[in-house]
């Protein structure tokens, strides 16, 4: 058994013994269902169009500060695509990366590109931070902090503080970048070379060392823009809000007003789960660690899987299929 069936099958089981240590609340769960409000959807509609948005001005940020001003209209369809990706499409780092590269064609040179899809997740981890600490913060002061774990939440900064300084570290330097992609490159040549033949256009020295030299151009003009990084923290923290905010109208929806310290420590929580995702192949790591993270944290069970099972349901069957639309205009 390779590593992501292991994992897939460990989340399985975990979900299982929660499931089954819950069993009598299965009833309330379904309860739980039929107490949905309707402005439920209108106002999950509206907060997911601000985190778009958020994204979007991200995007649009980091491609301005080298000059390539990208239509707004045209940043928001593509969040939207890179939304479909991320959800639908295995491998979805890259395959959100391939997807912005050739939708931006002629407009951002392919290494500014993969700088900002790279930049997202960074900025989108450091703004997590202090979002995870002021959760805390009201927590404590409602006088509920023994239903967490420090250890876990210790844990949880521990892991988004390292990847963070390694992940800086490690693409900073041009030779490291080189060694990193090196495997990529062999592996998308050979499959070239093998499947597409007379058609493929290998990925030579001179293409990659063009890469290298916009990747870093991009990288250098970040660090000496002190007003685009505050931008670029802004953008991110709204686009964290949203997505709890997100989470937190699901409970509004079914009557529920918790601590909002809860949602968005359950969310932390939920998204350090997450980072398991591309080996399993984002079978369940989120919602199997939200809803255990929102049952540790002392709300019910049935609630916490009903919010979860509503909030990814809605999530796909509103935005999937646009998501879907742009992901395919921008391939072609």
């Amino acid at each position: 058994m390779n590593i992501r069936r292991f994992l897939i099958l460990l989340g399985l089981i975990s979900l299982s013994l929660l499931v089954a240590a819950n069993i009598g609340a299965i009833p309330k769960f379904l309860n739980y269902l039929h107490k949905i409000h309707w402005y439920l959807i209108p106002l999950l509609i509206l907060i997911q169009l601000l985190s778009y948005y958020c994204n979007s001005q991200l995007y649009k940020t980091f491609f301005s500060i080298s000059g390539h001003n990208v239509p707004m209209r045209k940043i928001f369809e593509i969040s939207i695509g890179i939304n479909f990706a991320n959800q639908m499409v295995l491998a979805s780092a890259i395959a959100g990366t391939a997807y912005l590269t050739n939708t931006l064609k002629g407009l951002v040179p392919p290494g500014k590109v993969t700088l900002a899809q790279i930049g997202r997740y960074f900025f989108a981890a450091g703004t997590n931070i202090p979002l995870l600490l002021f959760g805390i913060m009201l927590i404590f002061f409602s006088g509920s902090i023994s239903h967490i774990s420090v250890r876990l939440v210790v844990f949880i900064l521990v892991v988004i503080i390292t990847a963070g300084v390694a992940g800086i570290v490690y693409l900073s330097d041009r030779a490291h970048m080189r060694r990193l992609i090196r495997p990529l490159i062999d592996t998308y040549n050979r499959f070239g070379n093998y499947f597409l033949r007379k058609s493929f256009q290998p990925l030579t020295p001179v293409k990659v060392g063009n890469f290298l030299d916009e990747f870093y151009t991009g990288y250098n003009d970040i660090i000496r823009n002190k007003r685009a990084l505050t931008k670029l923290t802004i953008w991110a923290t709204g686009g964290n809000l949203a997505e709890i905010a997100t989470v937190y109208a699901v409970f509004t929806g079914f009557g529920s007003f918790p601590n909002p310290g809860i949602v968005i420590l359950a969310y932390q929580i939920a998204i350090a789960a997450s980072l398991i995702g591309p080996i399993t192949a984002g079978a369940g790591a989120l919602e199997f660690g939200m809803i255990g993270a929102f049952t540790a944290l002392g709300q019910p069970f049935a609630l916490s899987l009903a919010v979860v099972v509503v909030y990814r349901a809605l999530s796909m069957i509103i935005f999937l299929p646009p998501g879907f639309y742009y992901y395919r205009q921008g391939l072609k």
